[in-house]
């Protein structure tokens, strides 16, 4: 899985990226907000290929995702961070120490935002079409604005997407994983 996580960044970043990744600057860095897209995005996309390719099955990969977001509540439970105000300040000590964070929460929120997106467009969209166009409108050589890409994914979309935006990746929230679960006819219970 690891193999097809480093695999599938030929997506993200290489093919869609912010002016941050395009021109990192070593010496002075200053970090995208979207890490949680160019890494938690990816982790998901590399359950989904193995799901699709039967080498996980439906209740393994909704296990693995839960795993995920057990797992990332017990990171959490000192200090909690939106995404963006984690993937912004992920070189800062307190932030290093959560950096694991967006390979748990990342994948879970895609997840989300995958159902969400399918429950938007009556099925015509996923996830991984969003990142195509998205891939189409900038591409490699060009780089979108940081605070733009939300405005910008959800006009691909439709406008309620920017709630989802707005709670679950520039905010604290939980995505709604119970809803999105039951959305693929499975029960969720938060045992925790």
């Amino acid at each position: 899985s690891k193999a097809a996580h480093e695999f599938l960044h030929i997506l993200v970043p290489l093919h869609l990226h912010s002016r941050e990744i395009a021109d990192f600057d070593f010496r002075s860095p200053r970090m995208s907000r979207h890490l949680w897209l160019y890494e938690g995005c990816t982790e998901y996309f590399q359950m989904l290929a193995r799901a699709r390719d039967t080498l996980l099955e439906p209740k393994e990969f909704l296990r693995e995702l839960l795993g995920n977001l057990r797992t990332m509540q017990l990171f959490y439970r000192e200090r909690s961070a939106s995404l963006v105000e984690l993937s912004q300040r992920v070189l800062e000590p307190d932030y290093q120490k959560l950096y694991p964070v967006v390979y748990m929460h990342g994948p879970v929120v895609a997840f989300c935002l995958d159902v969400t997106i399918r429950r938007l467009t009556d099925g015509r969209m996923t996830l991984l079409d969003l990142i195509r166009r998205a891939m189409d409108k900038y591409g490699p050589d060009r780089p979108f604005r940081d605070d733009e890409l939300f405005d910008e994914l959800t006009a691909m979309v439709h406008p309620s997407l920017r709630e989802f935006f707005r709670r679950y990746v520039e905010g604290t929230e939980l995505p709604p994983i119970g809803e999105c679960i039951a959305a693929l006819g499975y029960r969720y219970s938060d045992s925790a």
